[in-house]
């Protein structure tokens, strides 16, 4: 019964073994909805190899939730970050699908989403097939595979904001909150006279956008005012493709608020009650201690793509330097049999305003009292290379970030090796201790992507601290090394050190008010958050199921809501 309650409450996925030995006991223990989509189609993708969960089906609301579905029935990735093959679908199973996507409403707009992939499974689903049972999914497929005109909700959208039609941009908006939130920045700058229109309109529909979307917009408007000579977009599923312009964003126009407050504060303000309000449906807390620490740490949206690591934690995510002068940072691999595999590790210097300093790496083996271990070309038997990087002296000549780099200089992914990890050590002295000295190991972590290029941290030496990147990216041309990676390297250091994403300590913060009391100390509270005890940053699981469910969806902030005034 306990089981059958942590999943009422939170739904989660349930194990794999549990799904295969024990189906008959799943519909009883399912919550009324599945906010993790991936939870979602992994649990209904498993059952699908024993049985039809024909009750599952209200579950999967869009066209990418039964694409998600196929795709973990072959073993695919489920983010749909990656292309993958799609195995052939037994008759059952095919039904199965369609039945699902005949039942969605948009179901042509969200295939569109993505139509390549959507084209591939086609070919596996045979639609045709069954053309009187499901015609609105074969007229979907029409259209994505003969690229017939439909006008889709982001259409409409688009030619709206060209012919400067706020009131019908929002009335579409309103119709989908979650797209609204995203857009809401966007619509609001470029609405001049008629952005009270756009303002009013997202307060009206703030209350329904989940609760991680909920919270990015209450971390951008919180810092919107916050001073920055550039901005980073990350495409959902490849930190690689993220995109660094050298502008600030332009500013809000004037709003007539209660007060005069600001609109970047106001909404801020706003979206916080909202979400206060919504965890007030979930059980005390009690007595509530949070660590001061938490404020430089990023709430785990997404961990899929994430290293598995002695220490896990969010991306743009920052730790304190241990005190020491000597940082070491190291990479082991084993070269798969009969290949040889170089590779390589590297430090990368730049300045405050990400000029390229000065490095340390194969071809470059001393520099700035900082040095390499030696460049290994081969590991039949594993190898490993080190930098000693000499912190005082990085300060002394004008260093500020510090980029850690991992090459596969012979261009086979990390995933095909048998082995490859690395990390950092905290040294006193360069010669102190054995060369993996276990306790001086501040972190380590297992590389395995499909890339050629592994940047796991940035030193920030201004701010004594280690800016968390753990980015994996592919090489560029028939060398790889930090010297052809130079340009990538200062977008994805600019990227990650001036991320702004909503913090542990603000998450935390508005979980305290709504469900508990804060305390002083530890010693005092019967709920912990800090960077070791209690809740941490590292229980990245248990913080997305319990700390950023939609509770009661229905929840609005009660009280004196302060709109726009005419006045």
């Amino acid at each position: 019964m306990q089981l059958s309650a942590q999943l009422r409450d939170h739904g989660m996925g349930l194990h794999p073994w549990f799904v295969g030995n024990q189906r008959e006991g799943i519909p009883l223990f399912l919550p009324p909805a599945i906010p993790q989509k991936e939870n979602l189609t992994f649990l209904v993708g498993s059952l699908l190899k024993h049985e039809l969960p024909t009750y599952l089906v209200p579950y999967l609301k869009t066209a990418t939730d039964v694409l998600r579905v196929a795709v973990v029935m072959s073993g695919g990735d489920v983010s749909l970050a990656s292309p993958g093959k799609f195995r052939r679908l037994k008759r059952t199973e095919r039904r199965f699908l369609l039945d699902a996507l005949e039942a969605i409403p948009a179901v042509t707009e969200d295939m569109l989403r993505h139509p390549e992939v959507w084209k591939r499974l086609g070919r596996e689903l045979r639609p045709g097939d069954y053309a009187n049972r499901y015609p609105k999914t074969l007229k979907a497929f029409d259209v994505v595979r003969n690229n017939e005109p439909f006008e889709t909700f982001n259409s409409k959208v688009e030619a709206g904001l060209i012919r400067q039609d706020v009131a019908t941009v929002t009335d579409l908006l309103k119709t989908r909150p979650g797209d609204f939130a995203r857009r809401f920045d966007h619509l609001l700058r470029t609405s001049g006279e008629q952005a009270e229109v756009a303002f009013n309109g997202f307060m009206d529909v703030a209350h329904k956008v989940s609760t991680p979307v909920l919270l990015s917009v209450y971390a951008h408007f919180k810092n919107r005012d916050r001073v920055t000579d550039h901005r980073a977009f990350f495409p959902k599923g490849s930190v690689s493709k993220v995109q660094v312009i050298d502008e600030t964003l332009p500013t809000l126009p004037p709003l007539k608020l209660a007060g005069g407050e600001a609109p970047d504060k106001f909404i801020a303000r706003f979206v916080r009650d909202i979400l206060v309000m919504r965890f007030k449906s979930l059980p005390s807390l009690g007595k509530v201690y949070i660590e001061e620490a938490l404020r430089t740490q990023n709430v785990p949206f997404a961990q899929r793509s994430a290293s598995k690591a002695l220490h896990t934690i969010a991306r743009g995510s920052r730790l304190t330097l241990p005190t020491t002068d000597t940082l070491r940072f190291f990479v082991w691999w084993k070269e798969p049999e009969g290949q040889r595999t170089d590779i390589d590790l590297a430090a990368v210097f730049f300045s405050a305003d990400w000029k390229r300093l000065a490095d340390v790496s194969y071809y470059n083996l001393k520099g700035w009292d900082s040095c390499h271990s030696g460049d290994i070309t081969s590991a039949p038997k594993g190898a490993a290379e080190f930098i000693d990087v000499y912190l005082p002296t990085l300060r002394e000549k004008g260093v500020r970030y510090v980029s850690m780099v991992i090459y596969s200089f012979t261009q086979q992914a990390f995933k095909d090796l048998p082995e490859c990890f690395t990390g950092w050590m905290a040294r006193q002295k360069v010669q102190s201790g054995e060369i993996f000295e276990a306790r001086t190991v501040q972190d380590k972590i297992d590389i395995a992507g499909d890339t050629t290029v592994n940047i796991p941290l940035f030193l920030d030496l201004q701010e004594n601290q280690v800016v968390w990147s753990d980015i994996a990216l592919k090489s560029r041309g028939p060398i790889n090394n930090s010297r052809q990676a130079g340009e990538s390297l200062v977008l994805m250091g600019k990227a990650i050190s001036g991320l702004i994403k909503p913090t542990l300590h603000d998450l935390f913060d508005m979980h305290a008010e709504a469900r508990g009391s804060r305390v002083d100390s530890p010693a005092e509270a019967d709920t912990v958050f800090s960077l070791q005890d209690g809740i941490t940053p590292f229980d990245a699981d248990r913080i997305m199921s319990e700390f950023m469910t939609n509770g009661s969806d229905q929840s609005e902030v009660q009280g004196s809501v302060v709109y726009v005034t005419d006045t």
